[in-house]
C-alpha cells in the first residue's frame, strides 16, 4: 500500500490496445522457458500419432472418429476446446492466420526439430482462441491446432498439449 502520494488518472494512450494484445497473446502462446517444458497432470493421457509422435490432453478428450487418409490425423473434443492433429507430407498453412485478430508467431524447437507456434483469434467461432504448434518431421509435418472457448481455457489446455509434444 502506498501511502501519502495521491495519483492522477491519465487518459489511455493509443498504446493501451496493442499493450492489450501483447498481454493476451504472451498468455495464449504459454510461453515456457527452454528445456522448461510443462509437465501435464498425471491423469492426462497420451495420444499416439502414427507411432513417431506423442502428445498428452486431458482426461475429457474424446476422439470424434474423423480421420484422413493420407495422414496419421483426428480430432478430439473436450469441455470448451478442439484439438485437430495432422501428421503427414502437408501441413496446415500458417500463413492464413496473419491477418486475424491478437496473431502472434514464433519459431521454437521440439525434440532438437524446427517448429513455429502461432496463436491468434477467429472472431464469429463457437471456439475462437487458437494456438497452433507446427513441426518439421524430416519429409513429412506434424500440426497440432487446439481452439479455445476463452483465454483461461487456453492457458489449461492448449499450452500444456503443445509443450507435450514429442517424437520417437
Amino acid at each position: 500500500m502506498v501511502v501519502g502520494r495521491s495519483f492522477r488518472r491519465r487518459r489511455p494512450s493509443a498504446l493501451a490496445p496493442l499493450l492489450l494484445a501483447v498481454a493476451l497473446s504472451s498468455l495464449l502462446i504459454g510461453c515456457t522457458s527452454p528445456g522448461q517444458p510443462r509437465t501435464p497432470r498425471d491423469d492426462w493421457r497420451t495420444i499416439d500419432v502414427g507411432g513417431s509422435a506423442t502428445f498428452q490432453v486431458p482426461p475429457d478428450a474424446r476422439d470424434t472418429g474423423a480421420h484422413a487418409i493420407d495422414s496419421a490425423a483426428g480430432v478430439l473434443r473436450g469441455d470448451g476446446y478442439e484439438i485437430v492433429y495432422d501428421h503427414g507430407r502437408f501441413g496446415e498453412r500458417l500463413e492464413s492466420y496473419e491477418n486475424q485478430p491478437e496473431h502472434v508467431a514464433h519459431e521454437r524447437q521440439v525434440a532438437g526439430k524446427p517448429a513455429v507456434q502461432v496463436s491468434f483469434r477467429a472472431d464469429g467461432r463457437p471456439l475462437p482462441y487458437s494456438q497452433v504448434l507446427q513441426v518439421q518431421d524430416d519429409a513429412e509435418t506434424l500440426t497440432v491446432h487446439v481452439s479455445c472457448r476463452d483465454t483461461e481455457v487456453c492457458a489449461a489446455v492448449a499450452a500444456p498439449v503443445l509443450d507435450s509434444v514429442a517424437f520417437s
